[in-house]
């Protein structure tokens, strides 16, 4: 379940295998919010990167503490 975030971000899509998982534990609702939920993660990325807003240096140290790029 936690590789779907991944997975949505990259593909823009689910497979079945993470889908029925996530259907497993959510409601209808519920899997609409999580799919919004990552675009709107995966569309505020992409527009810090374009216009090259950095992090905050905690939030870098943060980042690299956890493996995060």
């Amino acid at each position: 379940m936690l590789q779907a975030p991944d997975q949505l971000g990259q593909r823009s899509d689910l497979d079945d295998q993470h889908w029925d998982a996530l259907a497993a534990h959510f409601d209808r609702r519920q899997l609409m919010d999580f799919v919004f939920t990552v675009g709107a993660h995966v569309l505020l990325a992409l527009a810090f990167h374009a216009m090259r807003i950095q992090r905050e240096p905690e939030l870098k140290a943060l980042a690299q503490q956890y493996g995060w790029p």
